[in-house]
């Protein structure tokens, strides 16, 4: 993966794919279907560095939660209760 803006991209497209295939589902089942989707691009052995609450954590993990977060600024996801589900 060159940059992840790249990275960014194909996480928003694979959980719009897992939301759309399987509806509304909690942040760690959204995790295990993408690692399973995109095995190659989820690396445990590369352990997230920034301050905060995702320090030591896989950075694959805070990407996809990253990536969540921007398709819910444009409007395409949402969060109800500990659930995630598209918007439309």
């Amino acid at each position: 993966m060159s940059n992840l803006s790249e990275l960014n991209e194909i996480f928003k497209k694979t959980i719009i794919n897992v939301l759309f295939t399987n509806g509304p589902l909690p942040l760690t089942q959204i995790l295990g279907v993408v690692k399973g989707q995109q095995p190659h691009l989820c690396d445990n052995d590369v352990i997230c560095d920034h301050e905060g609450m995702y320090k030591g954590i896989p950075e694959w993990q805070h990407q996809v939660r990253q990536a969540l977060m921007d398709l819910r600024l444009r409007g395409q996801v949402k969060q109800d209760g500990a659930k995630w589900k598209l918007a439309r």
